[in-house]
């Protein structure tokens, strides 16, 4: 076993490892939307977004990029802020079946380049 040294520090309670579905990480989100539609799922500078604005606006993008012709597995950059478009984008591209590509938005031309041929 790989030693850990933060384990230690765990309280009692707090399991050291988690066990998760075995599903796809898009799936999470749909179950929340269906599961608490109107919860709030984002803040951001006053407005609100709620689980089934955040699910039905990311199927909206999938579509939309599988119109594109994004096919399962095409890598597909996302060069957004921290701002609720990039959490819909990101769905939105795993939705299309896309690998999701996160990039800095403030990335000069020849860092971005780097990562696009990379």
């Amino acid at each position: 076993m790989t030693h850990k040294p933060w384990l230690r520090t765990y309280p009692e309670e707090i399991p050291s490892s988690l066990t998760y579905a075995n599903q796809p990480v898009q799936d999470y989100l749909k179950k929340a939307a269906e599961d608490y539609p109107e919860k709030i799922a984002i803040h951001f500078m006053g407005k609100e977004f709620t689980y089934r604005t955040i699910y039905e606006s990311a199927i909206k993008l999938a579509a939309y990029l599988q119109e594109l012709g994004i096919e399962k597995g095409d890598r597909v950059a996302i060069m957004l802020p921290n701002i609720p478009q990039a959490v819909i984008s990101y769905f939105g591209i795993l939705m299309a079946g896309g690998i999701v590509v996160q990039t800095n938005p403030l990335y000069m031309e020849r860092e971005l380049e780097y990562q696009m041929k990379d």
